[in-house]
């Protein structure tokens, strides 16, 4: 009995199979802003859980600086307070 493959969703007949096609720039900005609300929030986890801005800087590979920004940035999400951080209009 031989299988049959099912074409998916979004399949391109003249790209080369297995060749995946390249990801627009809104993708990419997407998967970029996904990724660091992801270690945002980790950071600020990690702050409430009592580690200090050093040791997350050196667990998530980051600049201690960087990781205190993530804090507060996480800390005004979770108080629905403004973002110290964005650009006012």
């Amino acid at each position: 009995m031989a299988l049959a493959l099912v074409r998916y969703a979004g399949y391109d007949e003249e790209a080369e199979p297995g060749v995946k096609r390249p990801l627009t720039p809104e993708q990419l900005q997407e998967r970029a802003f996904r990724r660091r609300k992801r270690l945002v929030i980790r950071a600020y986890t990690m702050f409430k859980a009592g580690k200090d801005t050093a040791d997350i800087a050196v667990a998530l590979d980051r600049k201690e600086s960087t990781v205190l920004r993530w804090v507060s940035i996480a800390r005004s999400w979770h108080k629905k307070l403004p973002v110290p951080y964005e650009a006012r209009k």
